[in-house]
């Protein structure tokens, strides 16, 4: 299973269980797919805990009065997810997101469709 395919399952197991954060051994990759779900406003929060030898991130999930913030986070398996910068357009009429892989880095359907860029499709929440 891929680094980000485990987030999307923990992720979706815990807010399921309404949970109020999570922890997962930290990656590069991983570290930058939480900024970019904090930098949207979906979660509350991260931190980053450095252990003797292991490095751990805490996720802080957010719930709303009525509603979760997003009902399922999926991680694309596909090898070949790769989408040009004329393929990147809303999901779901403007209510979904998707973050891409890019060579300006790990960025949402929006900001990558502002610079026109594509990449490699990495995880679509909705």
């Amino acid at each position: 299973m891929s680094l980000a395919a485990n987030l999307a399952s923990k992720i979706n197991n815990n807010q399921l269980k309404y949970k109020h954060y999570l922890r997962f051994p930290a990656s590069k990759v991983l570290i930058e797919i939480v900024k970019v779900l904090f930098k949207e406003n979906l979660i509350r929060g991260f931190f980053i805990e450095k252990n003797e030898n292991k490095t751990y991130v805490y996720l802080l999930l957010k719930y709303g009065t009525c509603k979760k913030p997003f009902q399922k986070v999926s991680a694309i398996s596909k090898l070949t997810s790769n989408q040009k910068s004329f393929q990147v357009v809303k999901y779901q009429n403007g209510l979904g997101l998707h973050i891409f892989s890019t060579s300006k880095g790990f960025l949402t359907n929006y900001e990558a469709a502002k610079l026109k860029l594509g990449g490699k499709l990495i995880i679509k929440i909705s």
